[in-house]
């Protein structure tokens, strides 16, 4: 199995996936940095792409009513 494959079997998500599942998944994955700061993803608008963290972290947050950044959740590889 590749490096990603077993990348992905360690994510509750891909846990009980077969070998050839994983492997399938993982050769259409496409692997991105994104440097500190930029926004991945952005609440409300459509969806088209799954994210897994392989290095680093992400914070997830939304905006109140007064703008202001509150943090929902911060993920790890």
């Amino acid at each position: 199995m590749t490096d990603a494959a077993n990348f992905l079997r360690r994510c509750g998500l891909f846990r009980d996936f077969d070998d050839k599942s994983l492997e399938l998944i993982s050769q259409s994955a496409e692997e991105i940095t994104v440097d500190g700061g930029l926004d991945i993803v952005r609440e409300n608008e459509a969806g088209d792409a799954m994210y897994v963290v392989l290095a680093g972290e992400v914070q997830v947050y939304t905006r109140n009513a007064e703008s202001r950044e509150i943090t929902l959740a911060g993920l790890a590889a």
